[in-house]
């Protein structure tokens, strides 16, 4: 898959041999063309910047749009680098930020970019997203909570809740009761009468909740 080059950004700190290894990959995407720009900053002398960026640890690598923590090895590098023009590579992104347990990282993520809960959505309506991933997903939606990021999604929310896995009608079910809008409402009480008995019982809990 071909990509437009990018910028990068890498933090180090003296003595470090993981910045060290980085920065010799990075340098060898430079030459080949895949990187348009490395700016490397030492951290000891700019401290700042690592607080702009909220670093804790070297190496820390902003590649377009994706930041990683750590040290990494060339194919992952280079597989990432597809992926910042890919129609799915946020979402593959995000996958990769709950795989790996950065949650903050992806709340902090989508409250910069509120678009990026395209991208959340997608992987709900994803049969194959694996437990963790869901988790991550919900854990997400709950920081919102009654948030106009959360309102002004009810509608896609609704258009989920006539998916044909049940499982996933009762996740939006509860992702419903999370955005505190009057227009979740009649989607919550269509599934308050859904075929699935388990979904109808979260459904009908929430409503009585919500006095419905």
């Amino acid at each position: 898959m071909s990509h437009h080059p990018s910028k990068a950004l890498l933090l180090t700190a003296p003595g470090c041999a993981h910045c060290a290894a980085l920065k010799k990959i990075l340098d060898k995407l430079l030459a080949d063309g895949l990187i348009e720009q490395l700016d490397i900053i030492d951290v000891a002398s700019h401290p700042e910047i690592a607080n702009q960026y909220n670093v804790k640890s070297v190496p820390w690598l902003k590649l377009g749009q994706f930041e990683f923590q750590g040290t990494m090895r060339e194919p992952d590098l280079r597989y990432w680098m597809t992926q910042l023009d890919a129609p799915e590579g946020i979402t593959r992104y995000l996958k990769h930020l709950f795989a790996t347990g950065e949650l903050k990282q992806v709340i902090d993520m989508v409250r910069d970019k509120p678009e990026f809960m395209d991208n959340l959505l997608a992987l709900v309506a994803n049969e194959e997203t694996d437990m963790k991933i869901q988790l991550g997903v919900s854990a997400v939606f709950e920081e919102f909570e009654g948030s106009p990021l959360l309102r002004d999604i009810v509608e896609q929310l609704g258009e989920l809740a006539k998916h044909k896995n049940p499982k996933i009608r009762a996740d939006v079910a509860h992702y419903l009761s999370l955005c505190h809008s009057d227009v979740a409402v009649p989607y919550l009480q269509m599934l308050a009468k859904d075929t699935d008995r388990e979904v109808r019982e979260i459904a009908n809990e929430i409503l009585s909740d919500l006095e419905y």
